[in-house]
């Protein structure tokens, strides 16, 4: 069960266009770095003007992001990255996610990244 549960997640990363040119042994590499996490509705995953410590890959649930003043802009739904653009820059999170339902994702922090 474990393992038709990882092929499935793997099937998910290898459906997010960041990861299309990786290989298919650098996606399973991808994988095996990351943390499944599972978020119950109105968790924080990152706060506006946080520092950008990680990217998720939500592969099932709903996020929704808020401005500053706690107004939802938009809703992330599955397969969907969150928190890949200041992961990269290294600039302060720019909005606010929440789990709008119970949502699960892998998780890839900067700390494995940098190694």
């Amino acid at each position: 069960m474990e393992d038709d549960r990882a092929k499935a997640l793997l099937r998910i990363i290898e459906k997010v266009p960041i990861f299309n040119d990786m290989g298919a042994e650098n996606v399973k590499t991808v994988f095996q770095l990351c943390e499944r996490r599972t978020v119950l509705p109105w968790d924080t995953l990152c706060k506006v003007r946080e520092q950008s410590n990680d990217m998720a890959i939500l592969h099932s649930g709903q996020l929704g992001v808020f401005n500053a003043e706690n107004r939802q802009l938009s809703t992330i739904q599955p397969v969907a990255l969150v928190g890949e653009v200041g992961l990269i820059t290294g600039q302060p999170r720019t909005a606010t996610v929440r789990a709008i339902q119970q949502s699960s994702m892998l998780v890839l922090g900067k700390p494995l990244l940098t190694g």
